[in-house]
């Protein structure tokens, strides 16, 4: 009986040792693959984009630089946290030489493309700021512009045209000597100022399209009065009907022909108005 016993108790010890030996084992497995990974970090895979810039020999403030953002954003880009714009990724197909697909940056989802291409970047928004401040100040400056002109010199009308009025001769009948008078002014403020009257005339005989200057008035002798003597004697003219008018001209060469119409008188030179004198007190 003592040996069946014993023979029980050595084999449940056995079998315990057994036990405690596999879960020896197993703690010491799993405490040193723990060591393994403390001792080994697990590398992480590069990506397409990491690759080509390690082959080139670049490093990231190198890339960072070209396309004018920091080396964390180029990290960021290598370890997937975040996707370039595709301005940058049109960037770095061009500094790199190569395709989005080489460089791994083609499985951005196109809602995400479609989101990012509608934010403007920093250098877009810039050069938009600058054009419209541009533009504000060539209005500004045109706008002023205007209100110094029209200050200095106020528009004038797209036809300048003096005026002027009939003041004699006046009733039917004239001898060899006519006395013109006229007035003659600018028509708006701000106008040119009268240069010169022309008093015109013709007869029968004459061509009615050329009219004759029978005497010019350079100076008025009052306000706006223009005046001369024609002597129709010396000017060649018959006796009969003639038609007589005036000319207004500015200093900047506007002129207004007849600016009150034709006055039509009869010329009887001084003999024959004698001679009908005298046969009247006969």
């Amino acid at each position: 009986m003592e040996t069946l016993w014993q023979h029980h108790d050595n084999f449940v010890e056995s079998d315990l040792k057994q036990v405690q030996l596999i879960v020896l084992l197993e703690y010491a497995h799993k405490e040193d693959a723990g060591k393994d990974k403390m001792s080994s970090p697990r590398q992480n895979k590069k990506s397409k984009l990491q690759r080509e810039r390690e082959r080139k020999g670049w490093s990231r403030k190198y890339v960072a630089k070209d396309l004018g953002v920091s080396e964390y954003t180029i990290g960021q880009w290598e370890r997937g946290e975040h996707k370039p714009y595709p301005v940058h990724i049109e960037k770095l197909c061009t500094l790199f030489d190569t395709d989005a697909e080489t460089l791994g940056l083609t499985d951005i989802p196109s809602k995400a493309t479609n989101d990012q291409a509608d934010i403007p970047t920093s250098t877009s928004l810039k050069r938009r700021h600058l054009l419209f401040a541009t533009l504000g100040v060539v209005i500004v400056l045109a706008v002023a512009l205007s209100i110094i002109i029209y200050v200095i010199r106020p528009l004038s009308p797209a036809h300048i045209k003096p005026g002027g009025a009939w003041i004699s001769p006046v009733g039917k009948t004239v001898s060899d000597i006519i006395h013109f008078a006229a007035y003659a002014y600018p028509t708006n403020k701000g106008d040119p100022e009268i240069d010169h009257v022309n008093f015109t005339m013709y007869w029968q005989g004459v061509d009615p399209r050329a009219w004759k200057i029978a005497c010019v008035a350079r100076v008025p002798i009052r306000n706006d009065v223009f005046v001369c003597d024609a002597n129709l004697k010396l000017l060649g003219a018959i006796p009969g009907q003639i038609i007589i008018s005036f000319d207004v001209y500015d200093r900047q060469g506007n002129v207004n022909f007849a600016p009150n119409g034709e006055h039509t008188l009869i010329y009887a030179p001084s003999q024959v108005m004698l001679c009908c004198a005298q046969r009247f007190f006969l």
